[in-house]
């Protein structure tokens, strides 16, 4: 997949969900990866990968491909993902549009793990972790050491941004996009779970 963006604003969002602080270890998000994968952006599949495993979910409002590959794997098949196939990708051109998004992929993932019973990784649990933290964090005019994680924070913000940044402009966005993209995550990650404990499943 290569995400391509008009204005600074997606070309921020498009550079930030390809590194490991936007989006963790998810490989696909690499266009240069070759090689056997969690997860593939378009994946084509033969008829019988659908006989085998089923068809895509239609509780998953969101994250289908997700929870299809998921199965796929459960049942012995792997995903293998070719940077010579290419597609492009335009990312989502506001800040309103992209909290939507990722905040609707964090809202479904605890229904994928729940379906699938496995599969949950780090990166699945980072954002909502640290959600919690910044709430933890209004404690810090009493315990000043609970700001050290937020100050370690914006330097791989900074770090991120200015080390991968096309421009200057391109850069300033992307301090925005990181913290952005893990907010909106990790709150729609804690909204999804509680929604499970209740017995309910997420809608949009």
């Amino acid at each position: 997949m290569r995400a391509v963006g008009k204005t600074d604003f997606q070309k921020a969002v498009a550079i930030a969900t390809s590194t490991s602080f936007g989006v963790g270890d998810s490989g696909f998000h690499d266009e240069s990866k070759e090689g056997f994968t969690e997860s593939v952006y378009l994946g084509a599949w033969k008829r019988n990968v659908f006989e085998a495993t089923g068809l895509f979910d239609t509780d998953m409002l969101r994250n289908q491909d997700d929870e299809f590959h998921y199965r796929a794997r459960a049942n012995g098949m792997r995903i293998y993902l070719d940077p010579k196939i290419k597609s492009w990708y335009a990312p989502r051109s506001t800040m309103k549009t992209l909290w939507k998004q990722y905040y609707q992929y964090g809202l479904f993932k605890p229904l994928v793990l729940k379906k699938v019973s496995s599969g949950i990784r780090l990166r699945h649990l980072i954002p909502a972790g640290f959600v919690c933290y910044l709430l933890l964090s209004l404690l810090s005019f009493w315990y000043p050491a609970l700001l050290i994680p937020a100050v370690l924070y914006l330097l791989l913000d900074l770090f991120y941004s200015f080390r991968y940044g096309s421009s200057f402009a391109v850069s300033s966005k992307m301090l925005l996009v990181y913290p952005m993209l893990h907010c909106s995550y990790g709150l729609g990650f804690i909204k999804g779970f509680f929604i499970l404990l209740t017995g309910k499943k997420p809608t949009l």
